[in-house]
């Protein structure tokens, strides 16, 4: 299936992904990194890595619009699938109690970079300071998705990687969107 995409497409399809669930889109670059880690940890951290470079830019994106208009940006956030006003009010404390470290909680807590963004704009906390941590923040979950499906896919046959990851994924996000306050 990615064979397509190797080399300098692979990077690009990567790097968009990272920064279009960076903005408005709800379905996270680790989908993609986790197809690619069935095929290599090169390929899936080197994946992870053009994510995480989209994803700084698409945050930087955001940050700049929200400085500009948060109102509007923030009730943008708020219609992008299983995002609600409480999450945006609980990531809000976060990020006055944790500064841009709230971003790296947020990586494992289901609330989305894009929330984080949003309010580190519309909030004027410092941009080089969030330029900064947002690559790690989001290198961290993409590369540990990688490496934990690498591993997976190392002890399963090779004709199930896309069954079980597709199914995956699939319960992945009709529990999330289920469970998650609209």
């Amino acid at each position: 299936m990615w064979s397509r995409f190797s080399g300098g497409w692979e990077k690009v399809f990567m790097f968009v992904w990272g920064f279009a669930e960076a903005t408005l889109f709800f379905v996270v670059p680790d989908v993609p990194v986790s197809f690619l880690a069935t095929r290599g940890i090169r390929r899936a951290l080197m994946g992870a890595v053009w994510a995480a470079l989209g994803a700084v830019l698409g945050g930087a994106v955001m940050y700049v619009l929200a400085a500009w208009r948060p109102d509007w940006v923030l009730t943008m956030v708020e219609k992008v699938p299983a995002i609600s006003v409480s999450m945006i009010e609980s990531a809000r404390e976060q990020v006055y109690r944790m500064g841009a470290f709230a971003m790296f909680k947020g990586a494992f807590s289901g609330v989305p970079y894009k929330v984080y963004a949003s309010l580190y704009g519309a909030n004027r906390f410092g941009l080089t300071a969030f330029l900064l941590l947002s690559f790690p923040a989001r290198l961290l979950r993409f590369a540990l998705v990688g490496s934990v499906i690498w591993a997976l896919s190392r002890v399963v046959p090779r004709r199930l990687h896309v069954p079980l990851l597709t199914a995956g994924w699939f319960i992945f996000y009709s529990l999330f969107w289920y469970l998650m306050e609209w």
